[in-house]
Order: structure tokens, then sequence, then C-alpha cells
């Protein structure tokens, strides 16, 4: 009976509250609170008001880990001699800023490599040296690609010898059919707003379709 009297006559509390720079409670914040040779630790968190509490606790020295998302962890050696501890802590917040990334893109080259299509990826740069009265006719130095001439600034898309609805025609994933129904009718796309132009020839364009039996 003695021996139990003295063990709880050497127990102790820690309790206290976590609270930022402008002293406004932190909600959920983690306390890890262990003893300086590592043998036994204690977890919790901090409840709406930033309030905290250890109970039951021996007295002795001990090390103290205060963590919250958007803080600086804080750390202190806690040495407790009495029945209860109240303690406050103060969070200082940590500004973290991410390293400027460059993203490169190859994927025309990169697609060239893996696929066995007959395939011709040109950018606006292309076009601007190769600039014509319409896009077919910026278009027209690639092999295997002519153009129907319909008027000024119109022209029809010529892929292997076929056109008109043996042509299909995709911008932004919509197809283009009125070039397909007359020969007063040219590709309705802007040359000056096309900034990447694929073109696909022979077997390779029949995945798009019975429509694409001269390309793509």
């Amino acid at each position: 009976m003695f021996s139990s009297i003295t063990s709880l006559g050497q127990t102790c509390g820690l309790a206290g509250r976590v609270v930022n720079q402008d002293h406004l409670p932190l909600r959920f914040a983690t306390l890890l609170f262990q003893g300086v040779d590592g043998s036994s630790s204690v977890k919790t968190k901090s409840d709406s008001l930033g309030r905290f509490s250890f109970s039951n606790l021996t007295l002795g020295r001990y090390k103290l880990a205060v963590s919250h998302a958007g803080y600086k962890q804080h750390q202190a050696n806690i040495v407790l001699d009495n029945k209860r501890t109240v303690l406050e802590i103060e969070l200082i917040a940590e500004v973290k800023e991410l390293k400027e990334i460059t993203v490169q893109d190859h994927h025309a080259q990169i697609k060239k490599q893996e696929e066995s299509f007959n395939t011709e990826i040109v950018k606006s740069d292309f076009m601007k040296r190769n600039l014509g009265g319409s896009l077919m006719k910026s278009l027209e130095r690639l092999p295997g690609i002519k153009t129907i001439g319909i008027g000024s600034g119109q022209s029809k898309p010529l892929i292997r010898g076929l056109g008109f609805n043996r042509v299909a025609v995709v911008e932004k994933g919509v197809k283009h059919e009125g070039q397909e129904w007359g020969a007063d009718h040219g590709l309705e796309i802007d040359q000056f707003a096309a900034g990447e132009v694929e073109v696909i020839k022979g077997a390779a364009s029949f995945i798009y379709g019975s429509n694409a039996i001269g390309g793509y």
C-alpha cells in the first residue's frame, strides 16, 4: 500500500495550447512527447481551441515536438518536477518557395521515333517560312500534298491525289466537312491561327475512318 501511494505521488500532467504568431489557436497541431532517451513517447493533437493535455506522466526530463502544416516545427526540452505544468507554444509560419521549372516538349520527334506511321508534323515557324495564300498553300511544300485553288485565299486539300470526301480534316477534335462538298468549298481553317499541323498519309490514315483514305 505504501509503495502504491508513493508511485501516485510522482505522477504529473502537462497541458497548454498551441497558437500562431497572432496568438490565434491552431487546430489539429501534432504534439509528440517523449523521454530524452527515446524510451517512451505519447502523441496527441490540439483541439479546436488549440488546447492539449498529457496526463499520468512521471517526473523527469522530456522532449516535446510540435508540428503543424504551414509552420516550422517547434522543439523544446521539458522538465517535469511538480504536479501540473502549463505551456503556451507559439508556432512560426514557414514559407516554402519552389524553384523554377522549365517544361520542354519534343512530342513530335518522340512520336516519329515510336510510331511507323507516315506522319509529318509542322509548327507555325514552318508555315511562316512557306507562307502562301491559304493554309493548304503553306503546306504544299510537304511531299504528297497538293491543293485545288478555288479563289483568292481559298484552296482545297489533296493528299496523294485524293481530295474531297477522301480527306479528313480535324481541328481541336472537331471534324471539318465543308471542304468535302463541292469544288467551290475550301478549307475553313485560318493558317495564322494554326500553331501545329499534323499530316498523316497512306495506310496510317485508315484508323480515322473510311473518309480518311487519302489522308488525315
